[in-house]
């Protein structure tokens, strides 16, 4: 569970940290070798005499060595993801009663790992704004999953002394590769010698689930079986940072250095971004109302037409002695008899024409649609009737000459079944004498 919780925490680390990196020019490819010494604690493991022998002194016996290869990649300073494959010597002599003779009593074993890990830098994480020497040193932990092919074999004069049977197939010869799952945790110090070069020494602990990685244990000799079945890894090795020769790599990059190179320029671009989309989303709203206001600029000229003939007709008394005029564009504000900016420039232009002819009375009728409460919208039509000829009154017609009326939806003159017909019927009549 804690290699499972290493590994979460790693791939959480990536979420918080890693940020959408699109022509940044960083370099963040890296290739390296790696290898040392390793311990594995298998059976069978390395006979001591408890007499004049320490268990360090056992483990010291069954040292061996591995090397591999690794390749990374890192998204930003602080975290780093890769595969990584190694051949693991496990090879060492097991004394038998005193006996020191290696070449009859050798023990042979390797396996050949490859893994998936993930790597946190938790000097950028602690210690974002290091300066002067210490911004090339950086410590990581890392954790990693994967899988081994192992094999072993043993001398038949060991397994003679070990009561090892001398019909097992691992006799004198490798057996057949098994598999295991791995799990890793390591942590290591690495230091930039150069912009594309690093040197890193790191220690490594591998459990495998296997519990015959050396080929089991050996009956009636207690020594030689290990706890478990894992290993311990002593490497030192090099980092080639791909591109850093040529750009910038983030692996020589403090995190304070990224913040200030990817981090913030991205946040000003976003922020320009949506800045720039609400300014577009605002224009194309305000392009909307201004068609909309050319639509009832065009309308009102209709109307106001429709009033100028209607004056023409007065003129020519001998023919016509009441005429009448409709205005379906004269607005309000919704549900109330309030005048909107337009109609009120409409109504101006009509109080000019008033003013420049002669009238003896102007009646104002005021009609809705048939939506809502009829006796609401009664009021509703003498209350707007009401208010335009206030406003009429107001640009100097004679207030004694104009008489107002509302009807409410009783007078139709379109079908209020449809939007169109009652935008029609929302409308204000004038009659002139």
């Amino acid at each position: 569970m804690t290699f499972l919780a290493v590994f979460a925490f790693g791939a959480f680390a990536q979420e918080q940290v890693n940020q959408v990196h699109k022509n940044d020019g960083l370099a963040r490819w890296s290739i390296g070798v790696k290898g040392g010494g390793d311990l594995y604690r298998i059976t069978p493991f390395v006979s001591f005499d408890p007499t004049t022998e320490t268990r360090m002194d056992q483990r010291m016996k069954a040292i061996s060595w591995n090397g591999g290869l690794f390749l990374e990649y890192n998204p930003n300073p602080v975290f780093g993801i890769g595969v990584t494959g190694s051949y693991n010597n496990y090879d060492r002599n097991i004394y038998v009663n005193g006996d020191e003779v290696r070449g009859d009593t050798k023990y042979f074993g390797n396996t050949i790992d490859g893994l998936l890990y993930n790597s946190i830098n938790i000097s950028n994480l602690v210690s974002p704004q290091r300066t002067g020497g210490w911004r090339h040193v950086s410590f990581y932990v890392g954790s990693g999953i994967g899988g081994a092919a192992y094999t072993y074999k043993r001398t038949e004069a060991l397994a003679l002394a070990t009561g090892y049977p001398l019909d097992n197939p691992n006799i004198g010869e490798y057996a057949d590769r098994k598999f295991s799952l791995i799990l890793m945790a390591n942590a290591g110090l690495e230091f930039s010698l150069c912009k594309w070069l690093a040197f890193m020494i790191e220690g490594e602990y591998r459990y495998y689930n296997m519990t015959n990685l050396g080929g089991g244990e050996v009956t009636g000799l207690e020594n030689y079986t290990a706890a478990t079945n894992d290993a311990f890894f002593a490497n030192a090795g090099f980092r080639w940072k791909i591109g850093g020769k040529h750009r910038t790599h983030v692996r020589n990059m403090t995190y304070d250095d990224y913040y200030a190179k990817i981090i913030i320029p991205q946040e000003i671009d976003n922020t320009l971004s949506d800045r720039l989309a609400a300014v577009e989303a605002e224009n194309a709203a305000m392009k909307k109302d201004i068609d909309g206001i050319k639509s009832d600029i065009t309308d009102m000229k209709g109307d106001l037409k429709d009033i100028k003939d209607a004056i023409y007709k007065l003129q020519q008394k001998e023919v016509v002695e009441k005429v009448t005029a409709t205005a379906e564009n004269i607005e309000f504000r919704t549900g109330s008899a309030d005048l909107t900016e337009e109609s009120k420039i409409l109504l101006g232009d009509v109080a000019e024409l008033l003013n420049s002819i002669a009238w003896t009375r102007l009646d104002i009728a005021g009609h809705t649609d048939n939506v809502g409460n009829a006796e609401k919208n009664k009021t509703l039509s003498q209350n707007r009737a009401n208010t335009v000829k206030e406003y009429l009154i107001g640009k100097g017609l004679d207030a004694n000459k104009i008489f107002s009326v509302g009807y409410g939806s009783e007078k139709p003159i379109a079908n209020n079944n449809t939007e169109a017909g009652r935008q029609r019927n929302r409308r204000v009549e004038f009659a002139i004498k």
